[in-house]
């Protein structure tokens, strides 16, 4: 039991650091957003959503690779509700 305690907090550390992390990414989100307004650009770019899933995908581990673009489609997902906020 005590190798799932030592394991848990890893996770714990790792989600904590994935946190910090999720915070920048919301926080330049929301200065794309900004400044698609000031230009009147689409908030959805079909290329770029693209690259994002491109960024995460790894060619070795096929297990791993789906896990990261199930995370992926969500992170991208969460950022076109903040770059399509209108206030």
């Amino acid at each position: 039991m005590k190798d799932l305690k030592y394991l848990r907090s890893e996770i714990d550390e790792v989600d904590s650091q994935l946190k910090d992390l999720l915070i920048r990414r919301y926080e330049i989100l929301q200065a794309i957003r900004d400044t698609k307004k000031r230009n009147q650009l689409e908030p959805h770019d079909p290329l770029r959503e693209k690259q994002v899933l491109k960024n995460f995908a790894l060619e070795e581990n096929q297990d791993q690779n789906d896990y990261l673009n199930s995370i992926a489609k969500v992170i991208h997902q969460s950022s076109l509700v903040v770059v399509s906020k209108t206030n």
